[in-house]
């Protein structure tokens, strides 16, 4: 299901229709927004649903650079796809050139439809799958997206597998275990601090294996040594890692108000690169 519509405000009717969906073998892919918002901060939905058979799209423009206009979210948005300056049907029987996330999203439900009319047998997980495993890596879109890559369609369709390099080469980083995690639930009106320090490396990211801080009131901050914010986390996630740190040294701190709280988080291990 294609759709090119979106809000700030949840419904929890909607998320239950896209659940029914999920059970029925149905994908559903949703535009991420045109306010030039990090929806990791700020959600949009129904893009921002963190269920199964979501697929969050973000705009690209002709120089594979994410659009002006696009919204993004490096834990909240899972990919690219061309949405600046699109040829298409209008009003009135009449062509006309449109750019926005709404042109991006029926690229993704289409390449899908696609697919799947090649490979009818696959389950919804599957295509999902196979279209975060084709795309095009790409660095400006690191930061921003996911799965850091633009929708390709060829690739899909042969199941090739993208030869961009990914913006730091997998065989750079080095493993260790590091559980790192708040209270749960968390504390209200509190700012409690944690320390890693790596003194071999060059760069650090963090794996969460759980995230659900109260949504724009309560967040993770993560810091370097001089006390400069590097990235803000906020709302509900599982299993994501967060961007890449320069240097040896971050701080992260779990930032709560003094209502409403949640689980809080777990760290369970990190990367670095030396």
């Amino acid at each position: 299901i294609s759709n090119s519509w979106g809000s700030p405000n949840p419904s929890q009717a909607i998320k239950e229709t896209i659940l029914y969906g999920q059970s029925k073998n149905v994908i559903f892919v949703a535009a991420a927004g045109n306010a030039k918002n990090n929806n990791d901060l700020r959600g949009e939905y129904p893009a921002n649903f963190d269920t199964k058979n979501m697929i969050s799209v973000a705009s690209s423009n002709e120089r594979d650079l994410s659009s002006s206009f696009t919204n993004f979210g490096k834990f909240s948005v899972d990919l690219f796809a061309p949405g600046s300056n699109i040829y298409s049907t209008d009003l009135n029987n009449m062509y006309s050139t449109r750019s926005g996330t709404s042109m991006a999203t029926p690229f993704i439900a289409g390449a899908l439809a696609l697919l799947w009319s090649y490979k009818p047998n696959l389950t919804y997980q599957e295509v999902i799958n196979e279209l975060f495993l084709t795309i095009d890596k790409s660095v400006p879109m690191y930061e921003k997206s996911y799965h850091s890559g633009r929708l390709n369609l060829f690739n899909l369709l042969t199941n090739k597998t993208s030869q961009l390099n990914h913006p730091i080469r997998r065989s750079a980083w080095i493993k260790e275990t590091k559980i790192i995690e708040s209270s749960h639930p968390y504390e209200n009106n509190q700012t409690k601090t944690w320390e890693i320090h790596i003194p071999a490396a060059k760069f650090i990211r963090i794996y969460f294996e759980k995230i659900s801080l109260e949504y724009s009131y309560d967040f993770i901050q993560i810091e370097n040594s001089n006390g400069k914010i590097l990235d803000q986390l906020s709302g509900h996630f599982s299993n994501v890692s967060s961007k890449a740190f320069t240097g040896n040294k971050i701080i992260v701190k779990l930032i709560a108000d003094q209502s409403n709280n949640s689980y809080g988080f777990k760290i369970n291990y990190l990367e670095y690169g030396n």
